[in-house]
């Protein structure tokens, strides 16, 4: 295991947590007027310089050219909501169903097979989802707070071997259960037409970026290993406790 590796260990997974806790944030629900606020103001510049330093320049420009013509009214935040429930609440010809079910079944169904593997994950790892969030376990934001939650807890290894396991673990969950469906449904939100604002669309190619890099990242391999050391999850293993996702 390379030694600076070891040493950002846990450095690079507390960036992670946070990045994939705010990205679950994003796509959970409308924006309550709290998290509105954190995208009308300066709040959000120093997250999106980040991701600009680590190599999502486009995206980042695409998000900075939506939060520069907000000025942070009521007004603004409902139609935010309503865009919101344009991209994922309607049926499936007209949103984005965010879904892993719906876009790795020919027939396009909800509450398939991917549904039942990652209940079974679920299930398996002893979390459980937030009351409050009332969606099927395929839902993209259980993913996202897997890996929130994943990140957070594997920071405090220091065991080579341990960390080892752990990035080819996160490497598998990230290409099979996420990146599988993952594209698909970036390029549908894309589709999304009557939008007031462009949020979502470019969140959507921001996420997807960003589980692409952290994906590679992950894969460990002697020419990786810088990649994961520069600031920047087959479901098989995940945080061992009791928990409640949020």
């Amino acid at each position: 295991m390379d030694l600076e590796l070891e040493q950002h260990w846990k450095q690079i997974n507390q960036q992670r947590a946070a990045f994939y806790g705010w990205f679950a944030g994003a796509f959970a629900s409308e924006l309550s007027k709290q998290a509105f606020a954190f995208y009308s103001s300066a709040q959000l510049d120093s997250l999106l310089a980040v991701l600009e330093h680590i190599g999502f320049e486009q995206e980042v420009a695409r998000l900075q050219a939506f939060t520069s013509t907000l000025e942070g009214t009521e007004d603004e935040r409902i139609e935010l909501m309503a865009d919101f429930a344009s991209c994922f609440l309607l049926d499936s010809r007209q949103s984005a169903l965010p879904y892993a079910s719906y876009y790795l079944s020919e027939e396009k169904l909800l509450y398939g097979e991917a549904n039942q593997r990652m209940s079974d994950f679920l299930q398996g790892n002893q979390l459980q989802l937030h009351e409050d969030f009332r969606e099927p376990a395929d839902h993209l934001v259980v993913y996202l707070a897997v890996m929130a939650d994943w990140c957070s807890e594997v920071a405090e290894l220091n065991d080579p071997h341990e960390i080892e396991r752990q990035v080819n673990e996160q490497y598998e969950f990230l290409s099979e259960a996420l990146l599988s469906w993952l594209p698909q449904w970036a390029e549908r939100l894309e589709q999304i037409p009557h939008l007031r604002y462009t949020f979502y669309p470019a969140m959507g190619q921001l996420l997807l970026s960003y589980v692409r890099a952290d994906a590679q990242a992950m894969r460990y391999e002697p020419a990786n290993e810088q990649a994961l050391t520069e600031d920047d999850t087959a479901v098989s293993a995940s945080p061992s406790h009791k928990q409640t996702l949020h």
